[in-house]
């Protein structure tokens, strides 16, 4: 069965290296919860969110007036479908305009492993997703994250989700390599 399950084994043996914390304008945000996605013994993806540590995580991911950021990094490509899963496809479909969405498209399609892909929402700035640090798309809002988040929640309360899935995977007190 696949699973979310603690990155700090492979950031304490060095194969990854992540900030122990950013900054972005005037928001500072700290890592509040950190995976690896596997199933049986392969992994597919590490990944950290970052939120601000002023207030608790699951609510600061629902709001607009907080700064947000998922970092992720493939570690395996070999079992990333051909195509986006349809209930997220859908979800992006309908929150962007064709170009953008045709380009997050291509680059879900171009995933290998190595590649880094960065989710930052900045109020009054809308959401930008990067593939290996270049810009793919942008939205105006977080309409768009609030549209994965309750896709990614599967008909269960997006909060409780939230604070549970945060509470099982908290990061390491250092991430910097």
């Amino acid at each position: 069965m696949p699973a979310l399950s603690s990155v700090a084994a492979i950031a304490a043996a060095g194969a990854l290296s992540l900030p122990g914390g950013m900054r972005l304008g005037d928001h500072a945000l700290a890592p509040v919860s950190c995976g690896v996605r596997e199933t049986l013994w392969f992994d597919h993806y590490t990944a950290v969110l970052y939120a601000p540590s002023s207030e608790p995580a699951a609510a600061a991911l629902l709001d607009p007036a907080s700064a947000k950021v998922l970092e992720i990094q493939i570690v395996s490509s070999a079992f990333i479908p051909g195509e986006m899963p349809r209930k997220y496809r859908r979800a992006l479909e309908e929150r962007l305009d064709a170009s953008a969405w045709n380009r997050v498209r291509a680059a879900y399609r171009l995933l290998q492993s190595g590649d880094s892909i960065s989710i930052v929402y900045v109020p009054g700035e809308g959401v930008s997703l990067r593939h290996n640090g270049a810009l793919v798309a942008r939205a105006p809002d977080q309409t768009v994250i609030e549209a994965i988040l309750a896709v990614w929640a599967d008909g269960k309360p997006v909060p409780a989700r939230l604070q549970a899935t945060i509470a099982r995977h908290p990061c390491p007190n250092k991430l910097a390599g």
